[in-house]
């Protein structure tokens, strides 16, 4: 219901008749809890009377899959998967009929995640260039003819030539570019007609391919015809570029990105975005960016880079394999040039490439001990150090005036699968203090433990919370974290930051 697209006005109507305390968010348990469930579940804990508009708040819990079978003990909810909204912002979007986001993008997004995703918005979206042929836009959009069936009363007559190219999309697995070796003539296939018109402007190139459930995505510089588990965009010759660029963006990391934070199903139920979501991905033509000559400029670097690609494809005597790794570099190489174009920062990559790497391959896994469940990986010292730095170094450059700046030591507690990680006040401008870890005392793992156990609050119905620790003295910070490598990201490490600065202001403020 909550993550519909079709349930804004349902929402809009509930959720002002009663009091909505708390919404729990069960989707990354769906094949763990119920093996054959259907859809993802949410719970709802709400009281009888109509909540106060502008002031009502409610807690949003998105727990994730842990090491511990829910069936058999605890959900375990981190301090990072407890989320309070505003009633008032989920009205607002249930207006704009976009309900769904409101409750998608903080199920795996985190606050810098949100930042990105509003900042992205705001652009153009491919849907205000293509659409159905009837709406005159810029570019046409249209799903593949339907061969008649037996149901079928009036069969409608075909349109092209014995000879003209045909993409079978259960036989051809097509990537980034589509080649005539990966087509064939359609001959006098569907001879009998087909079930309803199609407009043939879909089939004409250039064109970028779509399959149903918008997870491939290739550019076709020839006609080719194809059936209703394909989808086209397709515009003018003098656009070729244009598509170009559209095709490295949806193959790139970005798109992945942004799909995954914004569309109804993929993350919660099914790896699958529709195309009416695929046509809300931002995309901004160079005139509407900040700098139109340097857009203009990485829209011909992109184009010129695929078609050299293009070019090595469909060399002669090429080995399959080979293909496929000159299709996977072109698309290597353009994903810098797709940053530079959405004119991303050093820190809005991190947060892309996490989603992409880690986060997305764990989304609903279908046992808990799934490999793609990267988050629950332990982390390694590298991820650690890194983790340690950028967040020290983040704080560090927002108090540039300060005299002091911070470095960051752990002491490791493996057996209870936890760290504490020490920021240390260092004098600005010595000797650099390098990251480095050290085992526990005997001592310090008595206090690691009880302070682990402290952390940890039962709660009803089988449920576990784990709270965020963190000691502040005066020249030290000491944080409690687990040893999972979701909570020693790049992302994990901005947003720990945002939420150490403003604890440090807050404190000073009452000071």
């Amino acid at each position: 219901m909550l993550l519909s697209n079709q349930s804004d006005k349902f929402q809009v109507a509930w959720f002002q008749r009663f009091c909505v305390d708390e919404v729990w968010q069960l989707a990354d348990f769906r094949k763990i809890l119920f093996e054959d469930a259907i859809c993802p579940a949410i719970v709802v804990k709400a009281s009888a009377g109509k909540p106060d508009v502008p002031t009502a708040e409610m807690d949003y819990y998105t727990p994730k899959a842990q090491r511990v079978d829910p069936r058999q003990a605890s959900i375990v909810v981190s301090a990072d998967d407890r989320k309070p909204l505003a009633l008032a912002d989920l009205l607002t979007a249930a207006v704009n009929d976009r309900a769904f986001m409101f409750w998608k993008v903080p199920f795996w997004g985190t606050g810098r995640d949100s930042r990105l995703i509003e900042r992205l918005g705001r652009m153009p979206t491919l849907g205000e260039l293509a659409g159905k042929p009837s709406e005159r836009k810029r570019w046409v959009k249209g799903q593949g003819f339907q061969p008649c069936s037996a149901s079928t009363k009036k069969p409608k007559p075909i349109f092209w030539k014995e000879d003209d190219w045909y993409i079978d999309a259960k036989r051809t697995r097509f990537a980034v570019l589509l080649t005539t070796d990966d087509c064939v003539h359609i001959g006098n296939r569907f001879q009998d007609g087909l079930h309803r018109p199609r407009d043939s402007r879909i089939y004409q190139s250039p064109l970028v391919l779509v399959n149903q459930g918008c997870s491939r995505f290739a550019f076709c510089d020839f006609d080719v015809l194809f059936q209703h588990s394909l989808q086209s965009i397709s515009g003018l010759t003098e656009d070729a570029d244009l598509l170009l660029l559209l095709t490295a963006v949806l193959n790139s990391p970005l798109a992945t990105y942004y799909l995954f934070h914004t569309s109804a199903n993929w993350g919660v139920e099914r790896d699958k975005v529709h195309l009416e979501e695929l046509l809300q991905l931002p995309f901004p033509l160079p005139e509407r960016t900040k700098d139109v000559v340097v857009s203009r400029h990485l829209v011909q670097q992109i184009a010129a880079r695929l078609r050299q690609a293009k070019a090595e494809i469909t060399a002669a005597g090429i080995h399959p394999d080979k293909r496929d790794d000159a299709r996977r570099r072109a698309v290597h190489d353009t994903n810098e040039l797709v940053y530079r174009y959405y004119d991303l920062t050093e820190w809005e990559r991190w947060l892309v490439e996490d989603t992409v790497d880690i986060f997305e391959p764990s989304a609903t896994p279908a046992s808990l001990h799934s490999k793609s469940l990267f988050t629950l990986k332990p982390s390694t010292l590298d991820d650690r150090r890194v983790y340690a730095d950028l967040l020290c170094g983040t704080i560090s450059r927002w108090a540039e005036r300060s005299p002091y700046q911070l470095a960051g030591a752990t002491v490791l507690a493996e057996r209870e699968g936890v760290a504490l990680l020490t920021l240390t006040k260092v004098p600005r401008g010595g000797p650099a203090v390098d990251y480095r870890e050290r085992e526990p005392t005997p001592e310090l793992t008595q206090l690691i433990e009880r302070v682990a156990r402290a952390s940890v609050r039962e709660g009803l119905g089988g449920l576990r919370f784990l709270r965020g620790f963190a000691l502040f003295e005066e020249r030290q910070v000491h944080i409690l974290k687990p040893l999972a490598v979701q909570h020693w990201t790049r992302t994990a490490a901005l947003n720990d930051a945002d939420e150490l600065a403003l604890y440090i202001a807050n404190m000073g403020q009452s000071d």
